[in-house]
């Protein structure tokens, strides 16, 4: 996702390609993804603009943006009955207040990992894991 803050004059895509890829894993996504007895695929989309995520967002997910500035517990954002959960984690210096407002006018809850500020890489694998273990599909 890309934000008001997002510097991707520093990012190089190709790495980034390498870290997060897009194709078709060898043995094929569901093959890939069987070894962890998981029964879907999750997706890593390229950057794109936050309103876009937001308004791509799959019906029936809950979205929850992870805020430096503080929102409820995230034992009680995670939604056990969703279809899925869209993280949103910002970029080094946070979300813009105005992506914040855009994001609950969307329907998107607060959250937060609590009061330590976390690297945005490190960010988005610690919430994807909470929100996997709240949501009952992982431990």
């Amino acid at each position: 996702m890309a934000c008001e803050a997002s510097a991707f004059a520093r990012v190089s895509f190709p790495s980034a390609e390498r870290a997060f890829p897009t194709a078709p894993s060898p043995m094929g996504e569901e093959k890939a993804a069987n070894p962890f007895l998981r029964a879907d695929v999750p997706e890593v989309a390229s950057p794109a603009p936050l309103a876009q995520v937001l308004a791509e967002a799959p019906p029936g997910f809950r979205k929850l943006l992870f805020f430096e500035g503080g929102g409820e517990p995230l034992a009680q954002a995670v939604d056990r009955s969703a279809d899925g959960h869209l993280i949103l984690v910002g970029p080094e210096g946070g979300f813009a207040p105005r992506e914040v407002e855009a994001a609950l006018a969307a329907g998107a809850r607060l959250t937060t990992l609590g009061p330590r500020i976390l690297r945005f890489e490190t960010a988005a694998i610690v919430s994807a894991a909470l929100v996997q273990h709240l949501a009952g599909d992982l431990g």
